[in-house]
């Protein structure tokens, strides 16, 4: 017996989110002409305007919904993009598959700071002059130590940095939170809160000052609507090159960096 709106060929995955008033998400899974079968995956976006697909790694598939769509209306647009999600996933088997690796260096390009890593040689992780001493020689007991590092960095300076721009601009906010995210840069809550990654400081300068306008602006409009645009702009004139440096710039982020 099937359960209601489940479909005879196809499998009803539920996620975590919940569709609003109806229970859990119905999400199907999409049969395959290949011998792929993706995990399929829901998020509910408070911000998306329409109904997105986003292929991940290791054989994921995510539908980003907006807050109002129905399960009609997610179920057909899958239904619609199972070629494009089909050659995105064989694509995506040829690509390298990045490695754990101890870095030598590391550049902070948003902060202007280069180190030089040395591992196994010290008691307590120390920074001395350019040297950056790490006590463990092995990942990912290493990685853990890089990225507390990399964290404390973050602090010391996105923090106080995002401030300096806030009162710049004379656009203020409640409170700022560093965070390790896998796909965000940032974001800005309806309470003024911001988030921000502390893998910016891997980005240009420039880069990083048009993530914190963005995000501040967003304490004028919690959208991205066509006055909302008109506002970064009026900030940062040169948003469009720098926003598509930051839609690119998760590809550079070092292995070891990412949480």
């Amino acid at each position: 017996m099937r359960k209601n709106g489940e479909k005879a060929g196809i499998k009803p995955v539920y996620s975590k989110a919940k569709w609003w008033n109806n229970g859990p998400t119905f999400l199907p899974t999409i049969p395959m002409t290949s011998n792929t079968s993706p995990t399929y995956t829901t998020r509910i976006s408070l911000r998306a305007k329409r109904i997105s697909i986003r292929v991940l790694a290791n054989n994921k598939v995510e539908l980003v919904v907006p807050r109002g769509a129905s399960i009609k209306q997610a179920e057909r647009f899958l239904h619609s993009k199972k070629g494009w999600i089909e050659q995105a996933l064989q694509q995506s088997k040829h690509l390298p598959q990045a490695t754990l690796e101890r870095p030598s260096t590391i550049h902070l390009r948003g902060i202007n700071q280069r180190w030089s890593v040395q591992y196994g040689q010290q008691a307590r992780l120390k920074e001395h002059g350019d040297q950056l001493l790490i006590p463990q020689a092995d990942m990912p007991a290493a990685q853990q130590q890089l990225t507390r590092w990399l964290h404390d960095k973050a602090h010391t300076h996105l923090v106080p940095w995002l401030r300096s721009v806030s009162d710049e601009l004379a656009l203020p906010f409640n409170r700022v939170t560093v965070r390790a995210q896998k796909t965000r840069w940032g974001s800005c809550s309806a309470k003024h809160n911001i988030n921000i990654n502390r893998n910016l400081l891997f980005l240009e300068p420039e880069v990083v000052r048009y993530l914190f306008v963005h995000e501040l602006c967003h304490t004028v409009h919690l959208n991205h609507s066509h006055r909302y645009w008109a506002t970064v702009a009026q900030y940062e004139p040169n948003y469009p090159q720098y926003d598509r440096q930051l839609r690119k710039a998760m590809l550079d982020i070092p292995v070891w960096a990412h949480p």
